[in-house]
């Protein structure tokens, strides 16, 4: 019973250092794009939020930050690199990470670029992520 409850402590605190290096990793690219776009400080704010962006210098900010996490590659959301993030995010939550895999599965088949919006599909997915986020009380942060 001891080693058992043990187990589960290991698995609880790698589980904590996981969703904190998923912090810092978004913490760390999001300075990076921030001087990558000569973005104000306001660029930072859109960060871990479920807000839409409303400019164009917010929309390539999030999407530099997308690149950066994998979640853009060949400039198409990129479902491997979501569910990476989100596991690293949620894995120490099996309800939560299954939310979290179903909307990025949904938004992978919805997520197309706007025709004419510069970033628009950084936009279109944090969109799609709101959507999905609103029917299952879920919102993905990233």
């Amino acid at each position: 019973m001891k080693s058992f409850i043990a187990v589960l402590a290991v698995l609880f605190v790698f589980a904590c250092v996981q969703a904190q290096d998923a912090k810092q990793k978004v913490a760390a690219v999001a300075e990076k794009c921030k001087t990558e776009v000569h973005g104000g400080h306001d660029v930072l704010k859109i960060v871990g939020t479920s807000e839409l962006p409303k400019t164009e210098e917010q929309r390539c900010f999030l999407e530099c930050v997308y690149k950066n996490l994998q979640l853009i590659v060949d400039d198409k959301f990129a479902e491997p690199g979501a569910k990476r993030l989100m596991m690293m995010k949620y894995g120490s939550n099996p309800d939560q990470l299954k939310i979290a895999q179903t909307e990025i599965e949904t938004c992978a088949k919805e997520v197309k670029p706007t025709a004419g919006m510069k970033c628009s599909l950084a936009h279109n997915i944090r969109q799609c992520f709101a959507k999905e986020g609103q029917k299952h009380n879920f919102y993905i942060k990233a």
